[in-house]
């Protein structure tokens, strides 16, 4: 495998897993959280709610294949970055391998 997504949690979701409380929901248009490899046109609210994002994210991993390249149960305890190399570092030997960091912050 040449690259692998982490959850923390013990299923696919990561945030939409995990919080659950009443009303939560995306603060962003749901059509513009969809990704891009996966669009949704439809979504029943302009700003869904957890089961909603939650059901995409799974539906996603299945459509796409992805399950296999899932390590859920597996937190990343830190991440670096070094601007001598432009590149993350995880503090683990990565010489050869692809990494990706994966976060939902847009600059502001």
């Amino acid at each position: 495998m040449r690259r692998w997504y982490a959850d923390k949690n013990p299923e696919p979701g990561g945030t939409w897993w995990q919080n659950t409380y009443p009303g939560c929901r995306v603060d962003t248009p749901s059509l513009l959280y969809s990704f891009s490899f996966d669009q949704d046109p439809g979504w029943p609210e302009h700003f869904s709610h957890q089961p909603e994002l939650l059901a995409y994210l799974k539906r996603s991993v299945e459509h796409n294949g992805l399950a296999h390249r899932l390590r859920c149960g597996v937190e990343v305890a830190a991440m670096g970055w070094d601007e001598d190399a432009a590149r993350g570092d995880a503090g683990v030997d990565l010489p050869g391998k692809r990494v990706a960091t994966i976060g939902t912050k847009a600059p502001t």
